[in-house]
């Protein structure tokens, strides 16, 4: 049985609807809360939740029909959880320089200076200062691809040499993966999970397992602006999170905007004013 109910998310204090199964509710007798995993459409793989058994409430339509089950969580609205800026989000997209310097980690070729907006370590981001100008690309499964090829090379031409750099790289950064993404997954090993997602072939959809690796390859962070059914926003992808470690805000970083339920773009500006 799958359902779907809202989650407070701790980081930007919103909602978010994600989809749980039941066999993945795990609790120990006489304890009212457990820790699940579930996923969204912000965030492609595993969410760890926290939730009240005594919540769950379960109604049928028909008793008779076991295929009428249906599983709720209700938790009650709070008029506090207001959206909100993260105080150490910040716009500081790499200059020529920096570009320069991530195609010689990533073995690409430096085609051009990415015509993006300048900011700084202390231009703060907020979820009023959307993307007002981005470069949209082909959604046929190469998309972040695309949009990270062009804010790191100046251009879309080495999507698939950047994917190969990101998928050749995932050994060395297990720990951080299975810390974070691949926590509570069916995959055995990050060698399990290349070899089951086939993430080296072209036309694979990405997920935010690919951009937590491009954040450890680089040591920088990956902001993402979401603008899909479930989530309106920013989100901060970087590995020193997973170990509660303040991300680096004086460190350009990659900026996204994620579509839909599936489609990435390059942020090139965002609104300042």
């Amino acid at each position: 049985l799958k359902t779907k109910f809202n989650v407070k998310d701790e980081d930007s204090l919103s909602s978010l609807i994600v989809s749980i199964k039941l066999s993945n509710i795990k609790y120990k007798p006489k304890d009212d809360k457990t820790k699940c995993v579930v996923k969204n459409d912000h965030c492609s793989s595993g969410l760890i939740v926290s939730i009240k058994l005594s919540s769950i409430k379960l109604k049928t339509s028909n008793p008779k029909k076991d295929n009428d089950v249906i599983f709720t969580y209700e938790e009650p609205p709070n008029p506090d959880n207001v959206r909100r800026r993260q105080r150490d989000y910040i716009y500081y997209p790499a200059n020529e320089e920096v570009q320069r310097r991530w195609c010689e980690i990533l073995n690409l070729k430096f085609v051009t200076a990415a015509r993006i907006l300048p900011g700084s370590p202390t231009t703060p981001l907020s979820d009023e200062r959307v993307p007002n100008s981005t470069l949209d690309v082909p959604g046929d499964g190469n998309c972040l691809f695309y949009a990270l090829s062009y804010l790191i090379t100046g251009s879309i031409s080495q999507h698939y040499e950047l994917r190969r750099a990101i998928v050749s790289n995932m050994p060395n950064f297990e720990e951080e993966l299975f810390n974070g993404t691949l926590s509570a997954t069916r995959y055995s090993s990050i060698y399990d999970y290349i070899n089951k997602s086939k993430m080296y072939r072209n036309y694979v959809w990405a997920t935010d397992t690919e951009i937590i690796t491009l954040t450890a390859l680089l040591g920088i962070t990956i902001y993402s602006y979401s603008l899909t059914p479930t989530f309106v926003g920013w989100a901060r992808y970087g590995t020193q999170e997973l170990y509660g470690i303040p991300c680096d805000t004086t460190t350009p970083a990659l900026y996204l905007k994620h579509v839909g339920t599936n489609h990435f773009q390059a942020v090139k500006s965002i609104n300042i004013s």
